[in-house]
C-alpha cells in the first residue's frame, strides 16, 4: 500500500504501516520548503511503521507530529521492519517514547551530510534503539538491531538509550544530538534462555549498543 501527501492535514488516532505479514506499507510526505507547516500528518497516539510486514515513511519537509513512534515491532520470520527516512525542512515531533527496533528491525535516517541542517526530531520521552532482548543467531528479514543516523539537523529528547536490551548503532555524522536527563549506550543484561525458538536460538544476555560520532554536537 502507498499513500502519498503532499499538502493540507492527515488527522488521525493512529497509523499502522506494514501491519500484515509479507505487506509493504509505504507513506511519503513532502512538505513546503519554505514553510514546514503548509503540509502536516497528526497522529494522536502510536505511528507503527513496520508491524509484522514492512514499513516505510519518507518525509521531506512538512510537519508530523505523534504521541509514540514504533518501529520494527513484531519478530517473526521474516521479522517486521521499519525505515524513517527525514530530509528537507522536516519537523518530527514526538510526544512520548520512540522506539526504534523492538523484536524486528528499525531505522531512522536523519538529514543528508553537507546539507543546511534544518530537519529536527524532538522526543518527549525515551528515544530507544534495540528495545527486545538479543537473540543469537540473529536471524531474519532483517535482525533484531535498532540504527538512527544523524547526518545534519537537530535531535532532542529527554533520554536516549542506545542498546536497551538488544543490538543498536546510532552514528552521528553532523547535527547536534541534546539529551535533557540520560545518555545510556549498552543498558541491560537478562539471564540467557538456550532453549529458545524451540532450541534453536538462544535468548537475552547483554544488550549491544555503539554510538559512533564523526562529526557534530552531543550535549547531555
Amino acid at each position: 500500500n502507498l499513500f502519498t501527501q503532499t499538502g493540507g492535514t492527515n488527522h488521525t488516532n493512529s497509523m499502522e504501516l506494514g501491519a500484515n505479514y509479507g505487506t509493504t506499507g509505504t507513506y511519503t510526505l513532502t512538505g513546503d520548503p519554505g514553510d514546514p507547516t503548509t503540509v502536516q500528518l497528526i497522529v494522536d497516539q502510536t505511528l507503527t511503521v513496520g508491524q509484522v510486514g514492512q514499513g516505510i515513511f519518507n518525509q521531506n519537509g512538512g510537519t508530523v507530529s505523534v504521541g509514540a513512534l514504533d518501529m520494527g515491532t513484531t519478530g517473526t520470520t521474516p521479522n517486521g521492519s521499519g525505515v524513517y527516512t527525514l530530509t528537507g525542512n522536516g519537523q518530527l515531533t514526538i510526544a512520548g517514547d520512540a522506539t526504534v527496533g523492538e523484536f524486528g528491525y528499525g531505522e531512522i535516517d536523519q538529514g543528508t551530510v553537507g546539507d543546511a541542517g534544518q530537519t529536527n526530531v524532538v522526543v518527549g520521552g525515551t528515544l530507544v534503539l534495540g528495545a527486545a532482548d538479543n537473540i543469537d543467531p540473529n536471524t531474519g528479514f532483517q535482525p533484531r538491531e535498532g540504527v538512527y543516523t544523524l547526518n545534519s539537523g537537530s535531535l532532542t529528547t529527554a533520554n536516549t538509550t542506545v542498546g536497551g536490551l538488544d543490538e543498536a548503532v546510532f552514528t552521528q555524522n553532523g547535527g547536534t544530538h541534546t539529551v535533557a536527563n540520560n545518555l545510556v549506550i549498552g543498558d541491560q543484561a537478562i539471564p540467557t534462555d538456550p532453549t529458545a525458538c524451540g532450541g534453536t536460538c538462544v535468548s537475552g544476555g547483554p544488550s549491544d549498543g555503539t554510538y559512533n560520532q564523526n562529526g557534530g554536537l552531543v550535549t547531555v
